[in-house]
């Protein structure tokens, strides 16, 4: 077995592994684009079905806001359901009451979605500053170059799609809040590997199609409960007021105008109508699952594969690695390069071995999970030697 585990490792989490049914086929190496279901949501969906079509009322939007809550260690009337990340971005970039000459810093090699809603806003008079990435790095001090007086909110993502480089929230939150400074995080990358700081983070959002293994259709957003009362939702609903939908009389006074528009306290007033209710008994499931194997151990489990990964891959001729090997600074990804190889070139290498994996900027991504062991980094490792005859 590869230095860093044993096979005692790999057969305490045997179990996990025999419940993803893909694993059958092929060696997966791909959730940072999609996450595979494991095989108990079947029943998950049918229960769900079940409740709909006889119309028994089932209480998944509150079991799923309550393992999400504990889960992310905040009050559960601090979090909203969307239908994606982007969506939640934009909720928040259009909440705020900007004026004009403020500013915000992105990372310029973000991904698009948590770019293009902060760029949006140059039509209100809005400064965006571009942070550059050093060596696959977004450093604090790189941030820290571009904040300003002017500076209202930071938006990044807490893990590199396409390095798998780790931002230090707490130390960066921390260095921004001293300056009554706002952090936007897009933590798609991150959550369903560990738990996410957010003690110094004001808006942290994401998904449940990636590493958290659930469905399509469904994502979330946290706003800190001292600051969602001060902002003003980008859209409204019937869940978003104060509003008794029982009595008529209290939207006749609203169109009247003889009542003011209240909105709901913390994250209740971004919450529009309903929400994805078969996907949030899903999620209420795996937040179960994950719960049950310890969220300490998943990230460290995730961390000895993929750097077992690394270390394999650092060995091979022509092999360029793009993550940090530091472990404070990578999370689940291993990312490199292989000389003379176009990086859709060796993923087509690859998945004729029934390794999948993706193709980023110029660079193979190698996503590892729980459902993953030492032999599925030997595989990796042995296809690319196979490439460059190491």
């Amino acid at each position: 077995m590869p230095g860093g585990m044993s096979a005692q490792d790999d057969a305490a989490w045997a179990p996990v592994r025999h419940r993803f049914p893909v694993l059958r086929r092929q060696t997966y190496l791909n959730c940072a684009a999609l996450g595979p279901m494991p095989d108990f949501l079947l029943e998950t969906y049918q229960q769900a079905v079940l409740e709909r079509q006889h119309l028994t009322p089932g209480s998944a939007a509150e079991r799923a806001r309550a393992a999400l809550a504990q889960y992310l260690g905040v009050d559960g009337a601090s979090l909203s359901f969307w239908t994606n990340t982007t969506q939640a971005i934009n909720i928040v970039a259009g909440s705020i009451d900007w004026r004009p000459g403020d500013e915000v810093v992105v990372n310029a090699s973000d991904f698009p979605s948590n770019v293009l809603p902060w760029l949006r806003l140059r039509d209100r008079g809005v400064v965006v500053r571009a942070a550059a990435l050093e060596e696959g790095r977004l450093p604090l001090k790189a941030i820290a170059a571009h904040v300003t007086s002017k500076t209202r909110l930071v938006a990044l993502s807490h893990v590199l799609y396409q390095t798998g480089y780790r931002t230090d929230l707490d130390a960066l939150g921390q260095f921004l809040h001293q300056r009554g400074i706002w952090l936007s995080v897009d933590g798609i990358q991150a959550l369903g590997l560990m738990r996410p700081p957010l003690d110094h983070v004001d808006f942290y959002m994401g998904a449940s199609f990636k590493h958290l293994l659930g469905p399509r259709g469904l994502g979330l957003l946290y706003v800190q409960p001292q600051v969602a009362d001060a902002l003003v939702p980008a859209m409204v609903g019937y869940a978003s007021v104060a509003l008794d939908m029982d009595d008529p009389a209290g939207l006749a006074d609203l169109v009247q105008g003889r009542t003011p528009l209240r909105y709901r306290e913390q994250a209740g007033r971004f919450q529009l109508a309903h929400v994805n209710t078969e996907g949030l008994s899903a999620l209420a499931d795996l937040l179960s699952f994950f719960d049950a194997l310890g969220w300490d151990a998943i990230a460290d489990r995730v961390l000895s594969l993929s750097g077992l990964a690394l270390a394999g891959l650092a060995r091979l001729p022509g092999v360029r690695l793009v993550t940090p090997q530091d472990d404070a600074e990578r999370l689940s990804l291993a990312v490199f390069r292989v000389d003379g190889w176009d990086a859709h070139a060796v993923v087509e290498r690859l998945a004729a071995h029934q390794i999948v994996c993706a193709a980023r900027e110029g660079a193979v991504r190698a996503a590892f999970h729980v459902y993953n062991d030492a032999s599925d980094v030997e595989r990796l490792v042995m296809a690319v030697r196979e490439l460059v005859g190491g």
